[in-house]
């Protein structure tokens, strides 16, 4: 953003396309992209694609330009479309789930589609994927590689009532098996441990008793397996894929 914020003294009318903007709207995507992508910038000359090592120049010359964070970007639903084309489908599913859940709907993502000359397919792909119930972009990574690991897709924040005590649960990630079982699938971290907006002031000896009281209405809610993992595991893939297919998560057909 700073280098964006620079750019954009130098060349008042610049406006700024792909990962600037996903920033600049604020959504979720690993900052680790910034490493490898060049800046994109929006011509609004005819031409096509033009770039060099720190710059891609996209030709949008109808294309809208809106204001994000003081720099002029690609409306949201362009940017979604613009890093669709550029990332890997796990690292671009983030940023539709984000927009998603900010209001885009599927039919602005098809206009925008519908004014380029360029193949959207992977466009399509997201969108069949795509779950703005994620609640992070962790969740949305996660899904996306199981997605391309070749399992079947989860439902994301699936809700659970214990028959017993009433209570409701919900579970990062649920598959409903032909054979009527139901698999959770939980992204865990440290911070629901050290976090004080998680752990509500209880000790940690507080929260791994709520954890397995929590899992425990799980199972009498009808959940029969917990598929626990880490973000390092989902952005690793090989950890992940394991414990998929120990758990005996079902490939996709």
């Amino acid at each position: 953003m700073c280098i964006a914020r620079s750019l954009a003294q130098l060349h008042p009318r610049w406006a700024f396309g792909g990962l600037v903007a996903a920033t600049a709207h604020g959504l979720e995507h690993q900052w680790g992209l910034h490493t490898d992508q060049p800046i994109m910038v929006i011509s609004r000359r005819h031409g096509g694609v033009r770039s060099d090592a720190r710059i891609l120049r996209i030709a949008a010359p109808h294309e809208p330009i809106v204001t994000a964070d003081g720099l002029r970007v690609t409306t949201m639903a362009r940017t979604v479309v613009d890093c669709g084309l550029l990332l890997p489908f796990r690292s671009a599913l983030p940023i539709m789930n984000s927009a998603l859940a900010n209001g885009v709907s599927l039919n602005d993502l098809f206009a925008v589609c519908g004014r380029m000359h360029r193949d959207c397919l992977p466009i399509l792909r997201l969108t069949r994927y795509a779950d703005p119930r994620c609640e992070n972009g962790g969740e949305s990574l996660a899904l996306g590689t199981i997605v391309e690991l070749g399992y079947m897709a989860p439902l994301a924040q699936m809700a659970f009532v214990d028959p017993e005590t009433g209570q409701r649960y919900r579970v990062d990630f649920a598959w409903r098996l032909p054979d009527g079982r139901i698999i959770a699938g939980e992204l865990d971290g440290r911070r629901k441990y050290v976090d004080v907006d998680m752990t509500k002031g209880r000790d940690v000896d507080a929260v791994v008793a709520a954890e397995r009281q929590r899992q425990q209405g799980l199972a009498r809610a009808g959940v029969s397996d917990i598929v626990r993992f880490t973000f390092r595991d989902a952005f690793d893939r090989i950890p992940l894929d394991a414990k998929l297919r120990e758990h005996g998560v079902p490939r996709a057909r």
